[in-house]
């Protein structure tokens, strides 16, 4: 269960990581990481330093992370790779896009956010 969030932060390419979403709460710092694939493939060591990285330097709480791959076909993704990082979860941008529009509130919506939502659909399909 999450407490009342005390600090929250967005960060897009840090150390090569698409982006850093972080939460803080009483019970320490914790949040997702997205590697944003659309239609380019994973490199050798990618998904280790990114752990690494929320890890040791943003000092994450691994337990209560997201560790995301998010691409327009999972299966073309190296598979071998998921399974040898396996706090790595792969999925669709379709599949994310759609359970997310189902959990968004239309209160907190806006044209920004409808725009850049429509750019990633355009870019992955």
């Amino acid at each position: 269960m999450i407490g009342p969030i005390t600090a929250v932060s967005a960060e897009p390419e840090e150390n090569r990581i698409d982006m850093l979403v972080e939460l803080e709460d009483a019970g320490g710092r914790f949040g997702a990481a997205i590697e944003a694939k659309f239609w380019h493939r994973l490199t050798k060591g990618q998904l280790q330093k990114a752990k690494r990285h929320v890890e040791l330097s943003r000092r994450w709480d691994l337990h209560r992370s997201a560790l995301v791959v998010i691409a327009p076909v999972t299966e073309q993704l190296d598979q071998r790779m998921l399974r040898a990082n396996k706090d790595w979860r792969a999925t669709s941008w379709w599949a994310f896009l759609r359970c997310f529009e189902r959990e968004l509130e239309e209160r907190h919506d806006c044209d920004d956010f409808r725009r850049f939502r429509r750019t990633i659909w355009y870019h992955a399909y």
